[in-house]
């Protein structure tokens, strides 16, 4: 290991127990090696997508296996994974994606009709992915891409390049911490 790169030390794990139970989430359970699968293939979509070393991915995202597989992902791209709370409103939400120049969007269909229209030209339209959450709630007319197909398409193969402990983290708060 070159560096302590969160993804580096997640692989180093994933490599010594695969078997192990890595994520628990409602009923799912997902494994090391299972999770660096999913996170593998993630990375592979944002690249495909654009995504590289420095840029900034938006997770609207709610506590679930979909927010570490993004995390991951942006690592190993030496992206910067950047939360968003699903509570911030249009307005707050438009004002963060332009102060942070997303570069990709992850979303639960639940926040995508409010988080696409606050990124229209910031967000490039193939960057936003919407992770089915079962809400039924619509989605903009200029769909999104799907997460689970975008994964399905996609490697999982671990052929990123170097990593670096100098990698950035940006946490967003508006206040609803504390």
């Amino acid at each position: 290991m070159s560096s302590f790169n969160l993804s580096e030390l997640f692989e180093r794990v994933a490599d010594a127990v695969p078997q192990r139970i890595a994520l628990v989430a409602a009923e799912r359970r997902s494994t090391y090696a299972e999770l660096e699968a999913r996170a593998n293939r993630l990375a592979h979509a944002l690249a495909r997508r654009g995504v590289g070393a420095g840029d900034h991915v938006g997770l609207e995202l709610v506590n679930g296996t979909e927010y570490a597989e993004a995390m991951i992902a942006a690592y190993k791209l030496r992206a910067v994974p950047i939360n968003l709370n699903y509570r911030y409103v249009a307005g707050e939400l438009r004002a963060l994606f332009e102060d942070a120049e997303l570069r990709a969007l992850i979303v639960h269909r639940e926040f995508a009709l409010r988080a696409v229209a606050a990124s229209i030209g910031i967000v490039p339209e193939r960057g936003v992915l919407v992770v089915e959450d079962g809400s039924g709630a619509a989605l903009p007319s200029e769909a999104p891409s799907d997460y689970e197909a975008a994964l399905a398409a996609e490697s999982d193969q671990r052929d990123f390049g170097g990593r670096s402990s100098d990698d950035h983290y940006i946490v967003y708060t508006g206040g609803t911490t504390g």
